[in-house]
């Protein structure tokens, strides 16, 4: 009885082929694994023999998967296709049930494995964690933890962040304070969008103890690639204040917004 299941698990295993996704280069290398992204001119393949390879767009040849993937031909828009198949130099043809499309590489801006609910839901961000204690004349304690993250989907863009500091001297608390900010960009063009923004910050040891920033106004994002985003913006502020003695205030001004955010260096291939 063991060796017939076996028998039939080995039979079973030799008639399902196993799904790989292989990518041919100009220079005439081939690369098997598992496509994860291709985003910012830069394809992320996940290999058994080299862990993760990222490789140049402009280096690709052609290329094949099994994967369902949603490919955008733009910033806004995609459609998922069952397979990818290899084509000639340069192409590649997405199979979408009895009408397959061959397509450019140089035409396609991002590959995504589709979500479940939004498809081309983009994710990116980190946490940052300092713990500093000195103990001399002053003993000092010295918390801080902050954390950035963008999600994009479509023209739309969130963006939230926030930060908490807290700092104890002699068993004294010298700062104590949070702070959370959240921003939607509503993209217009590939390059202007309109920005709303909301933040709030909390301060339990200065005078001024609640303070919140509502603004909204037009940007410009000059790049968002692999080599990091930058982008200008413009808003028209309401600030609202609340000192520790129950005084408050409010302040409507304009401001100019200037958001630059590095990445990290990834492996190339």
């Amino acid at each position: 009885m063991l060796s017939r299941t076996l028998l039939c698990l080995a039979v079973f295993s030799a008639s399902t082929p196993l799904l790989a996704d292989t990518v041919w280069l100009k220079n005439g290398d081939k690369l098997t694994g598992t496509i994860t992204v291709f985003d910012g001119g830069k394809l992320l393949i996940q290999t058994k023999y080299a862990g993760a390879v990222t490789i140049d767009w402009k280096e690709v040849k052609t290329l094949d998967s099994d994967q369902h993937l949603l490919v955008k031909q733009d910033a806004y828009s995609g459609e998922v296709s069952k397979s990818l198949t290899a084509a000639e130099d340069g192409k590649v043809t997405l199979a979408n049930g009895e009408a397959p499309k061959t397509v450019e590489l140089a035409s396609i801006q991002q590959i995504l494995k589709p979500k479940p609910v939004v498809e081309d839901l983009v994710w990116k961000g980190n946490v940052d964690l300092a713990l500093d204690y000195q103990r001399a004349e002053k003993d000092t304690d010295d918390y801080d933890v902050g954390f950035k993250t963008t999600a994009r989907h479509g023209r739309w863009r969130h963006t939230a962040e926030g930060e908490y500091n807290r700092e104890v001297q002699d068993d004294e608390v010298t700062t104590n304070n949070w702070r959370a900010e959240y921003a939607l960009d509503r993209f217009l063009t590939d390059k202007w969008f309109w920005q709303g923004r909301l933040n709030y910050k909390r301060d339990y040891v200065e005078e001024l103890s609640r303070q919140r920033v509502v603004g909204t106004g037009p940007g410009y994002q000059f790049w968002d690639d692999e080599l990091g985003a930058f982008s200008l913006g413009s808003l028209l502020n309401r600030t609202d204040y609340e000192y520790s003695g129950r005084r408050q205030g409010k302040l409507l001004l304009g401001r100019d917004e200037v958001g630059l955010q590095p990445l990290p260096d990834r492996q190339e291939g």
